[in-house]
């Protein structure tokens, strides 16, 4: 839905030797049930990411080919769990520590290109979640249409998320609420499904 007039192809405009920091946070609930009781559902501490990304070059199209590295780990002071638990989180945690690669995003906001490499401590668990790992990278740009919108308009975007050796459906719905020359404002209506019967690891 293209929404009302005036309409106008939203893009990114990059710009080479910029550098910038994002940081991500990750919360989780754990609910678990066997033999038809259910505990209690426990709500896992925030894990927060701070990630540094370089602009490297702008392509004669207008895509941005950037570094990334990974400077920090932790784990927020929030959440249900003892020092144990908590202790075991940040030393795996940790290992993401210095975790960098490259990737090209599209004016259009889409990881067209990625490549990431872990530093050799990481252990075979972390290894096996790259596929996660690439798909936060893909989600910090907000995908545009290719065609011109303007306020109202409605757009969906559709992908499949590994995690943890399951893939997931995901459905996005994005709404554009405000235009104006310092960018554009959206609200995002998200359902992610999975198809069953698949083992997670």
């Amino acid at each position: 839905d293209a929404g009302a007039a005036p309409r106008k192809a939203l893009r990114y405009k990059f710009k080479k030797g910029l550098t910038e920091y994002t940081e991500m946070d990750m919360k989780m609930s754990l609910a678990l049930s066997m033999g038809g009781k259910a505990a209690p559902k426990a709500d896992l501490p925030t894990m927060r990411t701070t990630m540094k990304i370089e602009a490297k070059e702008i392509t004669p199209e207008g895509d941005l080919r950037c570094a990334f590295n990974t400077e920090k780990v932790g784990i927020l002071k929030d959440g249900q769990a003892d020092a144990k638990m908590r202790g075991s989180l940040e030393k795996e945690l940790g290992q993401l520590v210095g975790m960098h690669g490259t990737g090209r995003i599209t004016s259009r906001g889409i990881l067209s290109e990625s490549e990431f490499e872990l530093p050799p401590s990481a252990s075979e668990k972390l290894r096996s979640q790259m596929g996660t790992m690439r798909d936060a990278i893909r989600q910090m740009y907000m995908p545009f249409p290719e065609e011109e919108v303007g306020k109202g308009a409605r757009w969906e975007v559709t992908s499949r998320i590994p995690l943890n050796g399951i893939m997931l459906d995901s459905k996005a719905l994005y709404t554009l609420t405000k235009v104006d020359r310092a960018g554009v404002q959206v609200d995002v209506d998200t359902v992610i499904s999975a198809p069953p019967n698949q083992a997670m690891k």
